[in-house]
């Protein structure tokens, strides 16, 4: 049936695939059953070579060695082939004819001792019958007809020959009788045996169907990873390249043109930058849950100084605070002396920081209170971020941790619905937890443990980047490498605002390459995606000249995965900016690695 569940198609076992297992195997343990029954056949001839006509022995041996080397050549030759749905057949009817001929071979030893019909000779018979009879078991009973082939021809001439009364009696009657029901018990443990052997079989096989589904499982898990990986590259590359112009002329516009518009505009050009904030947080998120996701997202832990951190992240949220009309103050954090130094990967850290103070700011009342609390807690430093908001409903509280989740969706407020799931896994990545605790109409209190750091290591460097004097001049060449024209347009007012640096500017790859060599540039700034070569192309040709390997080269792209950023530092890059970039951190990074001093201060 066609709506049949998969679990009943694994069980359905193909009877073809099953026949080679069990071919193949039986020819590998041929090899054994060969070497002892050359060892019986040694030891037969020996303690009967008194009592029997040579001629008769040697005869028997002869064929028995006959049969072995026949055995043998088939080995080799499914070792050289292997077995497959081609010829299993073959290989399954020649081993039944082995089979006969070995039964009989072994049928026929009661007969040479005839001559000889004594209690010892009966004895001797009997035993070697019988341990052949269950020695053939190992091998041939996995396939359940090749057991029968052996063990007729070895009891038919016996039968044939005690039960009739043609000749002389090898057994008395009552060791006869026993004899038979020695090779009905054998018959029954041979099936016994078979059964258990496709048991096995099959258990394999489906144990192989379930670890092939699993592979094909976990490669169309990876094939979707990877393709959500470079949609998402794709995507991000399209959106920062349009938003590092909005950004970029918003900046611009804020920072020298705002006095000069009306008021109305001033509300436009700050809506339009912070819709352009929103819009690159949401970008960043989104690709730090890939990251996570796909597990690329590289974790450093040392010692952090969580005093530090936290004294630079409320400044950071202060003017979120004011915004919202919420108190957000020095006196609104807590530290236990003892609690002031943790383990963890600071950029992580701060962005969940970050996240769950801007939550705390973002969902309070308006003159809410945020506060935060540093304390030893189980040997850990507990770090707790309380308002006295809204609150979130009991219900809830699982939702709030899932991406694009907004529980408050009702009361417009902005956010991008995957910060807490974020911070949730960035906790998680360092080992840690998040927990939260929460009533409507009083507020919410989310709180974590990170390990304590014993001995503090060299404290994290401040976020704010150093400024520079929009009046000094400087004399300063920089090669920009931009196909957009808006985005070449905006470096062009950019680098305007600071006397002295001249900005030369090429569209292609090989534009860039010859003008760099026309003008020796002190900095070179590249976009990665260019029509013609790719910027890393230029910056590696650039990096073979002699009078360029130790000029500053700067990608500056919207290529912002972490594999991209790795990429261009390990190809050579001196520093990887991410579009959008604020106008005044690319002016200053320009400045910095030129290591040029103005050449004339401002007065």
């Amino acid at each position: 049936m066609s709506g049949q569940p998969r679990v009943f198609a694994i069980m359905q076992v193909d009877k073809t695939s099953q026949l080679i297992a069990q071919v193949d195997q039986l020819y590998k343990q041929s090899l054994n059953a060969l070497v002892a029954t050359l060892a019986v056949m040694a030891f037969v001839t020996y303690q009967i070579s008194g009592n029997v006509p040579h001629t008769q022995l040697w005869i028997w041996v002869s064929v028995i060695v006959l049969i072995n080397i026949y055995l043998t050549i088939w080995i080799l030759r499914i070792r050289k082939t292997g077995v497959h749905q081609n010829n299993v057949r073959l290989y399954l009817y020649t081993y039944q004819i082995e089979a006969i001929l070995h039964g009989g071979s072994w049928g026929m030893l009661p007969f040479l001792l005839l001559n000889n019909p004594d209690p010892e000779s009966q004895l001797f018979a009997y035993f070697v019958v019988c341990g052949m009879a269950a020695g053939a078991i190992a091998t041939t009973a996995m396939i359940y007809r090749i057991y029968l082939s052996f063990m007729l021809p070895m009891l038919l001439p016996i039968i044939i020959w005690q039960g009739i009364g043609f000749g002389p009696q090898m057994f008395d009657s009552g060791a006869f009788g026993l004899l038979l029901i020695f090779f009905i018990a054998m018959l029954a443990l041979s099936h016994a045996h078979y059964d258990s052997v496709i048991k096995t079989i099959r258990l394999v096989q489906q144990n192989e169907d379930l670890v092939n589904d699993l592979r094909q499982a976990v490669e169309r898990s990876e094939a979707a990873n990877q393709a959500k990986t470079e949609f998402l590259s794709n995507t991000s590359h399209e959106l920062r390249t349009p938003l590092n112009a909005i950004m970029g002329f918003s900046s611009l516009l804020m920072k020298f043109s705002l006095d000069d518009l009306p008021q109305k505009a001033k509300e436009y050009v700050r809506n339009i930058h912070q819709a352009g904030s929103h819009l690159s947080d949401l970008i960043n998120q989104v690709l730090d849950i890939a990251k996570i996701e796909t597990n690329k997202a590289p974790v450093e832990l040392r010692a952090v100084d969580i005093r530090s951190m936290l004294r630079e992240t409320m400044k950071l949220m202060r003017p979120l605070a004011v915004q919202h009309q919420v108190h957000l103050k020095d006196d609104s954090v807590e530290i236990e002396t003892d609690a002031s130094w943790v383990t963890a990967d600071p950029l992580r850290l701060r962005q969940v920081l970050i996240n769950l103070i801007s939550n705390a700011i973002k969902y309070n009342r308006e003159q809410g209170d945020v506060s935060i609390r540093c304390m030893l807690h189980d040997g850990f430093v507990r770090i707790e971020i309380e308002d006295n908001g809204i609150g979130i409903a009991p219900d809830k509280h699982e939702e709030i941790f899932s991406a694009f989740s907004r529980v408050h969706h009702d009361l417009k407020i902005e956010g991008t619905g995957i910060g807490l799931t974020v911070s949730k896994k960035n906790l998680e990545l360092m080992g840690s937890n998040i927990h939260m605790s929460s009533e409507p109409g009083i507020g919410s209190k989310f709180w974590f443990d990170l390990p304590r750091a014993e001995t503090p290591s060299e404290s994290l460097p401040g976020i704010d980047l150093p400024g520079f004097d929009t009046e000094a001049i400087y004399d300063i060449k920089v090669l920009y490498v931009e196909d957009n024209p808006l985005g070449m347009r905006l470096m062009q007012e950019v680098m305007s605002q600071v006397q002295g640096i001249t900005l030369f500017c090429a569209e292609t790859g090989e534009q860039g390459y010859q003008m760099a060599l026309d003008t020796l540039p002190d900095v070179i700034l590249l976009d990665i995606n260019l029509p013609d070569i790719s910027g890393m192309e230029v910056m590696q040709r650039l990096r073979e000249l002699p009078g360029m390997q130790l000029v500053p080269m700067v990608a500056l792209s919207a290529s912002a995965l972490t594999d991209d950023v790795e990429l261009g530092l390990k190809a050579g890059f001196t520093e990887y900016l991410k579009k959008p970039c604020p106008p005044d951190e690319i002016v200053e990074r320009v400045i910095e690695l030129a290591s040029i001093k103005p050449v004339k201060a401002a007065q």
